[in-house]
Parts: C-alpha cells; structure tokens; sequence
C-alpha cells in the first residue's frame, strides 16, 4: 500500500464523523437529556443560600445585661456598721453572699441581700439592726468587694475550647464565645447551650433557675426542660444568624453552664468532563459556591469549543437526581450560574463539536506525524 492509500483513510473516517456530528447538531444539538435549564430552574431544585456567620453581627446577643452594682450569690461585700450614739461601732468586715442570698452581718445576723443595690442593701441591713433592736441608729456603708464569677465550659467551633471566666455582671453567650478566642472558620450557627443537672450539694441557689432569655426568645428552640423540675438538665438550641438578625438571642449563663458550638460539616462537590483538573473539590464552609467558582476549581475547559454543563443534583422529595442544563458562555455573562449544593456532580460535556474538533485535531497531528515519517 502507498503513502497516499495511508492517509486518505484517516481522511475518510474525519469527513464521516464530521458529517454525523453536523448531522446530530443541526438535528437536536446533541444527546443531552438535561430536565432543566440553569437559566429556569424552579425553585424547589434551587440551592439554599447558607447561612453566612461571618456576616452576622453577634453584637446583638449581648443584650442580657446583669448591674454590675448588683449584690449576687457568692459576692463578697464589705459592710460597716456604726452609731451615732458610739459603742456600737463595728470596723468593717468582708461577708460572703450565701447560697439563699443572706449575708451574715456581724453583730446584726443574716439579712437578705441578693439583687440589691450597695445603697439598698444598706436600708436593709440597717432596718434589720433596728427592728432586731442591735442599733437603735444605725449607719451601714456597703460596698461590693469582689463579685463571684462564672466559670463556663465552652467547646467545638472555637479557636480556644475549654473553661471560661465570666464576669457575673457580663456572663452572655457572647462574651463566652469570645472569652473562648471567637469561632473558628467552619463554625456553624447552631449553639446549644445546656446546664447540667443539679446535685444535691448545689451551693448557689441561682443554679435552679430556667436559662434566662431576652424578649421573647425569637431565634431560639426550647430544646428540653421540664418545668418544676430544677434536678434535670436544661438544653436550649440556639441559631446565631437568626438570633443576630432579630436581637432576640441573648442568654444569662450561671456558673457551671456548657456552651458548644457546632462544626459545619464537610461539604463537597464532584467535576469531570472537559476540564483541565477534573476531581472532588470542598466546599467552603462559610460562603457560598456557585457554578462559575467549580469551574475555576477545576481549571476550566480543556478545549475552547467546550460550552455544555450538565449538573446532576440530589434534589429533597426526588428519589432520582435531577439534572440541569448549563452553558459556560452563559454563565460568563452571569446567566444561569446557579448556586451549587453539597454532592453535586458538575459535568462538562462532550458535544458534537467538541468531538467534531477533537478529530480533526487527532486528524493533523496524524498527518503531521506521518509526513514526518515519510519526508
């Protein structure tokens, strides 16, 4: 056989292929059997926006704000008492709040000063001398000495997970969360927020109490409490961003509360076709990723005449994927680049006139080849 009969039948076969590729664009524009188009895509098979935590502005969960002049159990509180009529004087002395909100007042006994101001604590200690008949005129001065603080475990999605101090006056899921260095990058929004059951030696009466909410409670699930029963658990789910939005998400936090921010999980997407870098690629876990973002994941089209994008998603209420119809142009030009979801599969597709050019690439580096040889 001469060097002619070789190449005039890769010459036949790429007239053949490119008549049937012609032939089947002019026909329907390929095999493609996409449900939807990117550009028309219903609602109810459209991406859900996540949502964003960096962008929210968790200032707004600090709304639950403890007096920092206000008398609490387990403060320590210096108290003088004295009389106008002398011999009754006391030097100051440091008490300690108990459990049931009294302070042992020397010489006077216990009075009851929990949620008091100094100055009202003051009346209430000098009341007390009176009608106990210890001072017929008292003078009491009061001042906070040294206010509990709150010791609070927090852990997941933060930078610094373990125990934190809190300022009774300032002991908010926000101030926890930062005490605990801020959110990591895969934080999620949803916190759960629990107090342990009560033991039967329990020292601080506050321990008993529901966890305190702002406002209404909007952005916040009641996840499990039982009222009347302060020996149980206490879990409440709590949702960041839309806690944040609507300022309604702000929480007291007692001594010995668990704070623990869930991580979002690993989200991933799939692309094959006709791209350079084909492969499994991650979602970001705190952003959104759309269809152009994967495309640039995995380098872009390997061939300029590739343009055809089908994307087969897991769509809830479907038992079988969906598939979505796509154009790179398109999506250039911001049409149709739709939000991707986690699992799905992003395929550039092989067309007619992409095979039809593959050819008749393969068809030139043939006969360049063989030349070549022959010369």
């Amino acid at each position: 056989m001469t060097a002619r009969s070789h190449q005039a039948l890769p010459v036949r076969q790429w007239l053949g292929g490119l008549w049937v590729a012609l032939t089947c664009l002019l026909a329907g524009g390929g095999c493609a059997t996409a449900t939807h188009h990117a550009t028309e895509l219903p609602p109810q098979f459209a991406a859900k926006p996540i949502d964003r935590l960096n962008k929210a502005d968790l200032s707004r969960l600090s709304s639950v704000f403890v007096p920092s002049n206000q008398i609490g159990v387990g403060d320590i509180i210096e108290v003088e008492v004295y009389s106008d009529y002398g011999g009754g004087e006391t030097k100051p002395s440091l008490v300690n709040v108990a459990a049931d909100g009294m302070a042992n007042v020397p010489l006077i006994g216990p009075v009851e000063v929990e949620g008091m101001t100094p100055d009202q604590a003051q009346f209430a200690i000098a009341e007390a001398a009176r009608q106990r008949d210890v001072i017929r005129t008292p003078h009491v001065a009061v001042r906070i000495e040294e206010q509990r603080k709150n010791i609070v475990m927090v852990s997941g999605g933060v930078m610094e997970p373990g125990l934190v101090e809190l300022a009774r006056g300032n002991s908010n899921l926000l101030s926890a969360i930062l005490a605990a260095g801020g959110l990591t990058d895969d934080a999620s929004p949803d916190v759960t927020i629990r107090r342990p059951a009560l033991s039967a030696n329990t020292p601080d009466a506050l321990r008993g109490n529901p966890l305190r909410v702002a406002d209404n409670g909007k952005g916040v699930v009641l996840a499990a409490y039982e009222e009347g029963l302060p020996e149980q658990a206490d879990t409440i789910a709590v949702d960041l961003v839309s806690a944040s939005k609507e300022g309604n998400g702000a929480y007291y936090l007692d001594d010995g509360d668990v704070v623990h921010v869930k991580k979002r999980p690993e989200r991933k997407i799939q692309v094959s076709g006709l791209v350079r870098n084909p492969g499994e690629f991650d979602m970001p876990p705190n952003d959104d990723l759309y269809l152009h973002n994967a495309l640039a994941l995995a380098g872009g089209g390997s061939t300029l005449w590739a343009d055809r994008i089908l994307v087969f998603r897991r769509a809830s209420g479907e038992s079988e994927p969906i598939t979505i119809r796509a154009s790179i142009r398109e999506v250039l030009k911001n049409r149709g680049n739709i939000l991707l979801q986690e699992n799905d599969v992003i395929i550039v597709e092989e067309t007619p006139i992409t095979v039809a050019f593959e050819t008749l690439k393969s068809f030139v580096r043939f006969s360049v080849g063989s030349s070549l040889v022959l010369f």
